[in-house]
């Protein structure tokens, strides 16, 4: 080999050894178990937007030997289990003996003067008393040095509440009542949950309830929130809003004209709906303000939830300036306070939504809410903890058989060494906002928590690289802040899963997904579910049921352009092969009488419910047979996605007969099961 050829392949060795001091990694296996080398160019601009000084691949030799040069004594985390705190010091570094003082989260402190076992590198430091659950901070001194680490102790498992129960998924912009603004919402919400366990039921889901850009920038996905930590104004009912603070909810011809039109839409017209809810939202906020005694009890909700108040001025900002907060100048700050209009809107509106929520919680139903993964880029998480956030890239997922080009999601990853670092701030204060109301929390791509695709800013999805993340640190914290709520958590583990995602999901209680139509095995016919999961039909992501059975959703990816005609025709012939075995396990455990598809339907309800899956949870609008998707994912303008309304409202929905007798066979199913 030529000098020149040497010194590439040193470079390109040494590239590679560097990412694995970061934790990237060269390669991946995909879905057809191909492995896909990352290129010189990913490497690289995943190595900078992770903070690697790095400015050509001829700066990996010194970057290397920098960062080896930096070793710390300790970590910035440390994971008590059960409460058992073992310190280790990192290989290479020599440590005999330490003193620590362990800070308890309550305020009680204790020393320790410990002796290490074990090989140099890699030397353990056992603490001998087991720390009560919760946030510690421990103080080591040794002979290699000093370092302060937080201490999360918590249980191995989160909690498991016992039993089988069933409930029904619907987007929560979908519902419709007769009284509704043209979008569904909390008070929606609070009457489906009374009409679930009216009949036996215990558990209703919806996508994530979080707030979302509705004029400019427009962006209503409700997996591209502006913020983790408030909820969406959107989904406030003013009439309700109105009561609450005992006015008649404002009235005109115009509004009253305005809200049938809107009501009336096959789709939810964000932009008209939200400008309409404001306009009366922003009298009552008017009201509340003018009022000591109501204006009172609005600033102790925003002293007692101090990012409200944050997030309104963030807010005001946004409008006032009208560009992305990365353009602010100098002058362009949150400021703003009650004084001003738009700050009165958001305030007051976030807190008649925590109310409304709080009162769909209260109907004694499991709210099954949605963690999404990451956030609008420029929405108020992005800015208020920017260095929680990766810069130059963006979070997606590689070419699979649901995305054959690959999927880029638009937001940026967490970072993972700065999220350490703050001891989890950000994660820890989205996780509790959500258990204010939720009873079961969906984990949007579990897989996040071990690694998560980054796509370079500028390149298509097929370039883009796994990082991987503390999963052991991230699993504590979500199993200390569900056992501080009693919240069960379910892992989002569909489509590329690594074998030891699910076993780390065993191990600390989280429930995974199972989806019927991806568990048919051709040859062997169904996977039948297991006891921790939450067992369904389909997804928002995936095919109605009907469209399932009928092929429909083959026929709108071809007609969308997301696969060619031969893939068509193979999906065609692999659909038919996985309903003829989906239709022999029925018959065989004698759930089948029929061959259309409502008894098909009905089969796979029964088999569903008499399972041993915890909970089975069933979209209201399997009940009816729709054909109609939520969201095709892979399409932005090319299908109106999060914006399609049921067919019916929802007293009329669950009069149907069709649907009361579903809903009744998963009654007695589930209570066959139970005795």
């Amino acid at each position: 080999m030529s000098r020149p050829h040497a010194a590439r392949a040193r470079q390109r060795r040494t590239l590679r050894a560097l990412a694995g001091r970061y934790g990237v990694q060269v390669a991946y296996r995909d879905l057809t178990g191909r492995v896909r080398a990352a290129s010189e160019e990913s490497l690289m601009a995943v190595l900078r937007a992770l903070g690697a000084p790095l400015d050509s691949a001829s700066d990996a030799p010194e970057a290397l030997q920098e960062h080896r040069d930096v070793q710390p004594t300790f970590g910035p985390v440390a994971v008590a289990w059960e409460g058992k705190l073992v310190l280790v010091a990192p290989a290479g570094v020599r440590c005999e003996r330490l003193d620590c003082v362990v800070h308890h989260e309550g305020g009680e402190t204790r020393s320790y003067r410990l002796s290490g076992v074990g090989s140099v590198g890699g030397r353990r430091f056992v603490v001998p008393d087991r720390l009560p659950p919760g946030y510690h901070r421990v103080d080591i001194e040794a002979d290699s040095g000093r370092a302060t680490s937080l201490v999360i102790s918590a249980p191995s498992r989160v909690p498991d509440p016992g039993g089988r129960v069933w409930g029904l998924f619907a987007p929560l912009y979908a519902l419709r009542s007769v009284e509704d603004w043209g979008i569904g919402g909390y008070t929606e919400l609070s009457r489906l949950g009374r009409q679930v366990t009216g009949r036996g039921g215990a558990a209703v889901g919806t996508l994530p309830l979080l707030p979302c850009f509705l004029d400019d920038p427009f962006e209503p996905s409700p997996y591209m929130p502006v913020s983790r930590l408030c909820w969406n104004e959107a989904y406030v009912d003013p009439v309700r809003a109105a009561a609450m603070v005992g006015i008649d909810v404002p009235s005109s011809p115009d509004l009253r004209a305005q809200q049938e039109s809107v009501r009336a839409a096959a789709l939810v017209d964000y932009r008209r709906v939200g400008a309409l809810k404001r306009r009366v939202l922003g009298e009552i906020a008017a009201h509340i303000c003018d009022r000591p005694r109501q204006r009172a009890v609005l600033e102790r909700f925003l002293a007692s939830h101090p990012h409200v108040a944050d997030y309104a001025r963030f807010r005001t900002a946004c409008e006032r300036w009208r560009r992305p907060w990365r353009a602010w100048s100098g002058a362009a700050r949150a400021d703003a306070d009650v004084s001003d209009g738009t700050f009165r809107y958001y305030a007051c509106a976030q807190w008649m939504a925590d109310a409304q929520l709080r009162e769909a919680a209260g109907t004694g139903v499991r709210l099954y809410m949605d963690l999404p993964l990451g956030v609008h880029p420029d929405g108020y998480d992005a800015w208020r903890y920017r260095r929680a956030f990766a810069e130059g890239v963006s979070v997606g997922a590689p070419p699979d058989p649901l995305a054959p080009q690959g999927q880029d999601w638009g937001f940026a990853p967490p970072h993972p060494f700065a999220v350490r670092e703050d001891g989890y701030a950000y994660l820890r204060a989205c996780l509790r906002h959500h258990f204010q109301v939720a009873r079961m929390l969906r984990v949007d791509h579990v897989m996040g928590l071990h690694r998560l695709f980054w796509i370079p800013r500028g390149m298509p999805p097929s370039e883009g690289v796994y990082v991987r993340y503390p999963a052991e640190e991230l699993y504590a914290v979500l199993a200390l802040e569900a056992h501080r709520s009693g919240a069960v958590l379910v892992g989002e583990d569909l489509g590329t899963l690594l074998s030891s995602v699910r076993s780390a999901m065993r191990r600390r209680g989280l429930w995974r997904m199972y989806v019927l139509p991806f568990e048919i095995d051709a040859q062997r016919g169904v996977r039948p579910p297991p006891q921790m999961c939450v067992a369904s039909l389909d997804t928002h992501d995936t095919p109605t049921f009907a469209a399932f059975w009928a092929g429909a959703d083959i026929v709108e990816r071809r007609r969308l352009g997301l696969i060619d005609e031969a893939q068509a025709e193979r999906a065609r012939s692999e659909r038919s092969a996985v309903r003829r075995a989906l239709q022999r396990t029925l018959r065989e455990e004698g759930y089948l009488r029929g061959g259309d598809a409502r008894a098909v339907l009905a089969a796979c309800l029964s088999y569903l419910a008499a399972s041993a899956a915890r909970c089975v949870l069933v979209s209201l609008e399997d009940l009816w047979l729709e054909t109609e998707p939520q969201n095709v994912p892979g399409t932005r303008d090319e299908y109106p996605n999060w914006r399609r309304r049921l067919r019916c409202d929802l007293d009329e929905a669950m009069g149907m007969a069709q649907v009361h007798e579903a809903l009744e066979l998963l009654a007695r199913a589930r209570s066959h099961t139970e005795g």
